[in-house]
């Protein structure tokens, strides 16, 4: 028990409300857990983000890979639709009247001493160059053509002097 011996003009009165410190505490306290709480959010929303931007990441990745594939696949497309635009071009000359039984008789009328150079197909008519040592061998092959049904007629035969090498054209009109 406590006995304040003091008169009463003496004594402390006693606090009739809160005191300043008081409030000033409370509020530090208040703004400590707000600005604690708050931190905590944000923390959470950055760890929130950083998940994201690293998902983020890995689905580029993935979408990089996948455009790669299809830049691959284009690129096979495209070389595919040349290919298929040089087959058809070698059936439109087909249709417009190239006769491969033409070319394969052409082949197997040439002897080992004839070289064949160059053959050509337009409008129905083949024109066949080509070059030899021995001027028999053209004979021979304008033989062979015209057993083969192949009507010919010699364009242009011209032989080297120096080198006895004759280079020679030969037509058929077509059918």
């Amino acid at each position: 028990m406590r006995i304040n011996l003091l008169p009463l003009e003496e004594r402390k009165a006693r606090p009739k409300g809160v005191r300043l410190e008081f409030l000033a505490v409370l509020i530090g306290i208040v703004l400590l857990v707000s600005v604690t709480g708050l931190a905590w959010m944000e923390g959470h929303n950055v760890a929130t983000l950083d998940r994201e931007l690293q998902d983020a990441v890995v689905y580029r990745m993935g979408l990089q890979r996948q455009r790669e594939q299809v830049d691959l696949l284009q690129n096979e497309v495209n070389s595919l639709q040349q290919k298929q635009e040089r087959y058809q071009k070698v059936f439109s000359i087909a249709d417009s009247g190239f006769q491969v039984d033409t070319l394969t008789h052409i082949h197997l009328s040439s002897s080992p001493r004839l070289w064949l150079e160059r053959l050509e197909f337009n409008d129905g008519q083949t024109q066949v160059a080509g070059y030899t040592f021995q001027l028999p061998a053209i004979t021979e092959f304008l033989f062979e053509l015209e057993e083969g049904k192949i009507d010919t007629s010699v364009r242009r035969l011209v032989q080297d002097p120096n080198s006895g090498l004759t280079t020679f054209v030969v037509n058929d009109p077509g059918r």
